[in-house]
Parts: structure tokens; C-alpha cells; sequence
């Protein structure tokens, strides 16, 4: 057997060694243990929250979109583009919405035309069950009239309407004319509401049916047009893009239209993992306590060994190996614990949030090059922590040591 995990055993497990020690070093052990778990858990956590709430924007937020008008070789050119799935024609406007009982609040509303429009809601519901709600959705989509809209379900909460209610839909330019002059609106009919389990898009979003030939809300000095892509690879975007520079046209990905959100979650994850690391790395140096204690304590046995023939740096090494022994416990339970952890997350989420977050379960999602990285830099951190305290073994004297 390995005399590093002999005198491991001896010194720091046995019945012999030391109250204070043993105590000291399992409190280690667990320290390291809770540092790497809670690590591997929240990192997990949060990728797993961009991940979820990145395939909710792939449902209803194009890939790619581009403002204006496209000629016949362009469009022909750009939909036999090996990566695009689908091209949608858009009409969008930014507007004023008014209860009959005098409500307001602003929205945007987006134009499709039918066959889209129908594609659009049936990729966003296309995860949940097929239930009398969903039916009558997709109903209300199919046989849509000109003067109908579908209405985020928070946007129809704050205006306190529902389906069949009527509202007056006012361009913002409005605002600005002057007393006297009555002001353009047009009346709209809420068809249904619907609920994508984004609230921002929830709170703000109306859509209609577009008709390239007549649009209701094209004078609108807000409105604007253009083409929305839909990739078979999303996050491939930049190859497509290059492709609509060289034709001239200026384009934003969904990741360019959802900046400041992705930003923030990034910017949220990176700090938490940052202090989570510091922590964890404060943890790692309890196993420097544990050596310089065993190292004060056992001095004779050290004379002992090196009076035996024992080198000084077969020595060092000995006792650098046993803080390693220690610190591969702590990290080895921490690891198995937080994926155990995660798994139980990923297989039986826990429906425990409350709807005002983007995702009422706690998704998860593991990276095998992050749990690598732990592994990597955990170990090296050991063995730094483990080396530190054993230095001053190369200039010990076993006559010092047996004297004490």
C-alpha cells in the first residue's frame, strides 16, 4: 500500500490521531464538498435559464430580421440559402391602445399574413397539451378577420378585456397635434388572447392578419417592413448575415434585438460564478490549516522518517500527497452530490417558482466542459494548498524534529 495513504489514514482517520485534527480535517472535507456542489449546481442552473428561455424566443422571435423591400432575386437568392427555413413578409407599428372604458397603455403591433400567422402560434403552443384552450386559439388564428387582433394575455390583463371587447387603436404622432384636431384611430376586435410564456412579449404584443396589398396601419410614422428569417440552426446566424451585407441590406439577429436581456443574464451568471469560485477557493485554503496543524504536531515522526533514510523531498512529497488524499475527498463528494443534484433537476423538475419569472421550474443544463474545467482547476488549486505548507520540509533538521 502507498505510504502517503498510510500515514493519510494514520495521522488524520484513526483512532489514534488527534481529536482537534480529525475534527478539523473532516470539517475540510466538507467545506470542499459544499464549495464544488453548490458551484457545479448554480452554474447549471444558470445556463439551463438562458438555454429555456432562448428556445422560447426561437418559437416566436424571428432569427434574423431585415426592415424594407426585397426584389425577386433576392428573395430567391436569400430562400435557397441552405440554413433558412422559412422567410416571413412583416408590417410593424408602435401604438396606443384604448378600452371603451378609457384604459391605455402602449403595445406594438405586428402584421403576418395568414398562412404565417398560423405556423407562427402553432410553433409557439406546440409544447403544450392539446386542450379545449389551444383548439380555440388556433380557431380564432385560422379564421381571423381584417379588423380582428390576438392580444398578449398581460397586455389584455392590464387593459382588463377579453375576447369579443372592442379598442381603439391611436398612432403615437397623435399625441403631438394640436387642440381641436381629431386625431386618427382605428377600432379593432380582440379575436383571442394568447400567452407565449414570455411576459415582456405577453405584456406588449398584439398581431393581425397583414395583406401585402392593403395594410391598415401603414401610415402609421412608426411603422416598418421588411422580412423575418427563420434559420434551421439559430445559432448560426453570422454565416447568413454576411450573406446580407454583400446584397446591401441591414439586418439584427435575435441575439443583436435581445441585447440588454442575454447581457443581463450573462453579466448575472459570470458574477455568481465569480463569487462562487472565490468562496470556493477560501474554503480550498482550510486544508492549509489541516497541514501546518499535522505538521506542528507530527514533527518527531518526521525526524523519524528522515533519521530512517526517508529524503527530505520524498518527504515533502509524502505529505503533499496526503493534503491531496484530503482535498480529492472533498472535491470528488462535491461533484458526484451536484450532479446528482442537477440529474434529479433535469429528470423531475420542481414546478415551485411563481409566474412572474420566465420559468416556474428550476431548468438545468449540464456542460461536460464545465464540469472538466471544475475537475482541472480544483485539482490544481489542491495541490497548490497541499505543496504550500510541506516547503519548509526541504530545510527541516531530523535532530530538530526528535528534539521536539
Amino acid at each position: 500500500m502507498n505510504l502517503s495513504w498510510k500515514i493519510f489514514k494514520a495521522y488524520l482517520f484513526s483512532k489514534r490521531s488527534g481529536a482537534a485534527i480529525k475534527t478539523i480535517s473532516r470539517i475540510s472535507i466538507f467545506n470542499v464538498c459544499v464549495g464544488i456542489m453548490s458551484f457545479i449546481i448554480v452554474m447549471s442552473v444558470m445556463s439551463g435559464f438562458r438555454d429555456s428561455l432562448t428556445q422560447r424566443f426561437f418559437k416566436i422571435e424571428p432569427h434574423v430580421a431585415v426592415e424594407g423591400e426585397l426584389g425577386e432575386k433576392e428573395t430567391l437568392l436569400l430562400k435557397n440559402h441552405p440554413n433558412v427555413r422559412q422567410i416571413a413578409r412583416y408590417s410593424q407599428s408602435d401604438v396606443i391602445v384604448r378600452t371603451i372604458d378609457g384604459i391605455f397603455n402602449g403595445a406594438v403591433i405586428k402584421g403576418y399574413e395568414q398562412n404565417f400567422l398560423q405556423e407562427l402560434f402553432s410553433r409557439m403552443l406546440s409544447a403544450r397539451p392539446n386542450n379545449a384552450e389551444k383548439k380555440i386559439l388556433m380557431a380564432s388564428v385560422q379564421s381571423l378577420k381584417p379588423n380582428e387582433i390576438i392580444m398578449g394575455s398581460n397586455l389584455a390583463y392590464a387593459l382588463n378585456v377579453i375576447e369579443g371587447d372592442e379598442l381603439v387603436v391611436i398612432p403615437p404622432e397623435t399625441l403631438l397635434l394640436p387642440a381641436g384636431e381629431a386625431p386618427e384611430y382605428k377600432k379593432v376586435i380582440i379575436a383571442a388572447t394568447f400567452t407565449s410564456d414570455i411576459p415582456d412579449i405577453d405584456a406588449r404584443s398584439i398581431f393581425y392578419r397583414f395583406n401585402k396589398g392593403h395594410d391598415e396601419f401603414n401610415e402609421n410614422l412608426s411603422n416598418k417592413k421588411g422580412f423575418e428569417f427563420w434559420l434551421h440552426e439559430p445559432y448560426e446566424y453570422t454565416n447568413f448575415q454576411e450573406v446580407l451585407n454583400k446584397l446591401n441590406l441591414k439586418s439584427q439577429s435575435w441575439k443583436e434585438r435581445n441585447a440588454s436581456l442575454f447581457y443581463a443574464i450573462s453579466l448575472e451568471k459570470y458574477t455568481m460564478g465569480t463569487f462562487l469560485f472565490l468562496a470556493g477557493l477560501i474554503t480550498c485554503l482550510s486544508i492549509v490549516s489541516v497541514m501546518v496543524l499535522l505538521l506542528l504536531q507530527k514533527q518527531s515522526d518526521i525526524g523519524i522518517l528522515l533519521t530512517l533514510g526517508l529524503s527530505r523531498k520524498r518527504t515533502q512529497n509524502t505529505f503533499t500527497t496526503m493534503g491531496l488524499y484530503l482535498s480529492y475527498m472533498g472535491l470528488g463528494l462535491g461533484i458526484i452530490l451536484g450532479l446528482a443534484v442537477c440529474f434529479y433537476l433535469m429528470f423531475f423538475p420542481l414546478d415551485i417558482l411563481s409566474k412572474i419569472y420566465y420559468d416556474t421550474t428550476i431548468p438545468v443544463n449540464i456542460s461536460v466542459f464545465f464540469v472538466a474545467v471544475v475537475i482541472v482547476a480544483a485539482a490544481i488549486i489542491s495541490f497548490i494548498v497541499s505543496w504550500l505548507p510541506t516547503r519548509q520540509l526541504l530545510k527541516i533538521s531530523p535532530v530538530d524534529c526528535l528534539r521536539k
